[in-house]
């Protein structure tokens, strides 16, 4: 398979490692400050939330911050520059803490980072709203009740996430293009569904 340069990436990259990792947010003891994501699992890992899922499944995991709160973090986890920081480093099969700590994101401005906690409210308030439940047949658990998001509706708020970020990086309109559209196709799909 012939793996397709873009000319943008490199300076993308150049930016992005400016920042150090937000492992520096880190805590490792519990605070109210979290996320909840989901280590594998079909297409449903790349919902983050801020509460459980209510699955009870054995991959949802939390992660828990100190000095980000839980809204900031959901954005920066949900953004397309995560995906974009995901999809060049990693296998796109699972989701690890050291995956979501890697990212880099350090020194954000008070503007950055109130823009951030309205963008991660936002798009919170937005899955719920376009997320559809329904009952389907599981091969282990028969009928089961899954909720089931719909992340192409909540794509105008994840575009308004990269571009605070593309504000904070310093990226460029030609960059900030790249970053909106990078995998769009695969990324923003029909649905996402849960699994269980």
């Amino acid at each position: 398979m012939k793996i397709k340069n873009n000319k943008y990436e490199s300076s993308i990259l150049r930016k992005f490692y400016l920042n150090k990792s937000i492992l520096n947010f880190k805590s490792d003891i519990i605070t109210k400050n979290l996320i909840y994501y989901r280590t594998a699992g079909g297409r449903y890992w790349k919902v983050i939330e801020d509460k459980p899922s209510g699955t009870g499944t054995v991959s949802e995991k939390a992660a828990y911050f100190r000095d980000l709160e839980s809204s900031q973090a959901v954005a920066l986890i949900s953004s397309s520059t995560f995906w974009w920081y995901y999809s060049c480093h990693f296998d796109m099969f699972n989701l690890k803490d050291y995956m979501i700590f890697g990212f880099r994101f350090s020194n954000g401005s008070s503007e950055i980072l109130a823009k951030l906690k309205k963008n991660g409210i936002d798009y919170l308030n937005s899955l719920q709203n376009y997320a559809e439940v329904k009952i389907i047949n599981s091969k282990t658990k028969g009928l089961v009740e899954q909720k089931q998001y719909v992340i192409n509706k909540s794509k105008p708020i994840i575009d308004e996430i990269d571009k605070v970020l593309a504000a904070h990086y310093g990226f460029t309109d030609e960059e900030l293009d790249f970053i909106i559209n990078y995998d769009i196709k695969y990324r923003m799909g029909k649905e996402l569904e849960g699994e269980e």
